[in-house]
């Protein structure tokens, strides 16, 4: 059976670089983005390779474009059965005293209560199917670690994630439903864009393999995670860390 995925910010770096390796499967791949089409489009026309990929724009923020996102999927090929969340806001340094409330609803928004909508919709419908899925979230080393200082939003929102990956797993292991999640070390990608530049030579100096994690270390653990050769792993949060976190 011809695997449907939905990849939730697709065009992100690592939403691109996954884009590619799901290139050389037969999969239906909707690729989600928020205001970023026209480099998610420019990015699709340079692959090749067996995969259908069907760019599709929500706000992730809006409870109706979520629900259009979920609409046009039904419409289109029907149930996901691996789904990949990366979409999230930029990471943002600042001190708990400055917390904007605001902005953290808007991270919970869009980080939590997306997914949390799409998998209502879906993982009963993959239930019913009999088909086996996957689920992958995009975590970070703070989940495993000790987090930094001036990050608590973040952090607070992945913690969230992390709670409700494993609630999930736990709740859908007999249904061979794998629901995991992926935590990279510091990942120097546009993400970064808002956080000082001496944060992440610090972050680099203070990891044992003396650098910041790049995406073709992260990709892998995804692939693998989505692959059948997971199809024994649930519930499980994987550091991908150079060993700066266990």
């Amino acid at each position: 059976m011809t695997d449907i995925v939905l990849v939730t910010g697709a065009s992100s770096e690592v939403g691109r670089a996954l884009l590619v390796r799901l290139a050389n499967t037969d999969a239906v791949i909707y690729a989600h983005y928020g205001s970023s089409g026209d480099k998610l489009r420019s990015h699709l026309a340079t692959l090749s390779g067996l995969a259908h990929f069907v760019p599709v724009q929500a706000d992730l923020a809006l409870d109706e474009d979520v629900e259009a996102l979920i609409e046009i999927l039904r419409q289109g090929h029907g149930c996901p059965n691996k789904i990949v969340h990366l979409a999230a806001m930029p990471l943002v340094l600042e001190r708990f005293s400055k917390l904007d409330w605001d902005a953290v609803q808007s991270d919970i928004d869009v980080s939590v209560r997306s997914i949390t909508k799409i998998l209502k919709a879906f993982l009963p419908e993959l239930v019913r199917s009999g088909q086996p899925g996957r689920v992958i979230f995009m975590l970070s080393s703070v989940t495993v670690g000790e987090p930094p200082k001036g990050f608590s939003a973040y952090t607070l929102v992945k913690f969230a994630l992390l709670g409700l990956m494993r609630s999930l797993a736990a709740e859908f292991a007999d249904k061979r439903i794998g629901i995991n999640a992926v935590s990279p070390y510091t990942m120097e990608t546009p993400f970064l864009t808002n956080v000082p530049h001496k944060f992440v030579e610090i972050a680099a100096s203070q990891n044992p393999a003396g650098r910041n994690a790049t995406v073709s270390d992260v990709i892998p653990a995804i692939e693998f995670l989505l692959s059948e050769q997971a199809s024994f792993i649930t519930g499980v949060n994987l550091p991908v860390t150079a060993g700066a976190s266990f």
